[in-house]
C-alpha cells in the first residue's frame, strides 16, 4: 500500500515499479501518478507468478507513448524448475492482472500493452479508461483475458479496438470471454462484447 508520483524527474526511463530477472512478486493496493513512462515494466517472464491486483493508476506515460502504464516485454525465454512437476521447463507460471482501475491518458494506448512476445498473462477483472484495452503482438501467447470493461474514446472519432491480437503458435491461442467494451460514439454510446 503506497503513493507513488511524480517519478522522472531526472531519470525518464523510470517506473514506479520495475521488474528484471524476478518472479512471484505481489503489487497490491497502491495509487500510481504522474510519471514520464509505465507505472509498471516487466522487462521479462523469468518464472512468472507474479501478482498485480487492487490498484489505481493514471497520469502516466506523460512523456512517452507506444505503451501503457503497464508495459511488457518478454523477448528471452528462461529454463526454470517447475514447482508442480520438479522438472525443468521454459513454461513459466502465469502472471496476474487483476482488479484494478487504470487510466490510459496522456501518451498512453493500451492499459496493458503486452509487447514483443508477452506470454502467459491472465487479465481478469480489470477496468480500463480511455484505452485500447488489452494489447498482445509480436509472438505473445497463452494469454487470458476475461471479466474486463473496457471504456475506449477513439482519437479520430472512429472506430477502436478493444482487444488487438497479434499472431500466436499453433496450440498457444489467446483465450477472450465475458469482456465489455464501450466506445462512445457520433451521438450514443456503442456497446460491444468481447467475445
Amino acid at each position: 500500500s503506497n503513493v507513488m508520483r511524480e517519478l522522472g524527474i531526472f531519470q525518464k526511463q523510470s517506473s514506479a515499479v520495475a521488474l528484471f530477472k524476478s518472479s512471484k512478486t505481489v503489487i497490491r493496493r497502491n495509487i500510481m501518478f504522474n510519471m514520464p513512462r509505465a507505472a509498471i515494466n516487466f522487462n521479462d517472464m523469468t518464472e512468472g507468478g507474479d501478482t498485480v491486483t487492487s490498484n489505481l493508476i493514471f497520469n502516466t506515460c506523460r512523456e512517452s507513448g507506444d505503451h501503457g502504464p503497464i508495459n511488457t516485454w518478454d523477448r528471452q525465454p528462461f529454463m526454470t524448475r517447475s514447482r508442480e512437476t520438479g522438472r525443468f521447463s521454459f513454461v513459466p507460471e502465469h502472471r496476474h492482472v487483476e482488479n484494478n482501475l487504470i487510466f490510459a491518458n496522456y501518451g498512453a494506448g493500451s492499459a496493458l500493452d503486452n509487447d514483443d512476445g508477452s506470454s502467459w498473462y491472465q487479465v481478469r477483472n480489470n477496468v480500463f479508461y480511455n484505452s485500447e484495452g488489452f494489447k498482445m503482438d509480436y509472438g505473445g501467447h497463452d494469454n487470458v483475458y476475461e471479466g474486463n470493461v473496457v471504456i475506449s474514446f477513439p482519437p479520430d472519432g472512429g472506430r477502436q479496438k478493444c482487444v488487438y491480437f497479434g499472431s500466436f503458435s499453433p496450440h498457444h491461442a489467446h483465450k477472450v470471454s465475458n469482456n465489455i467494451c464501450i466506445v462512445p460514439g457520433k451521438g450514443e454510446p456503442i456497446v460491444q462484447l468481447a467475445n
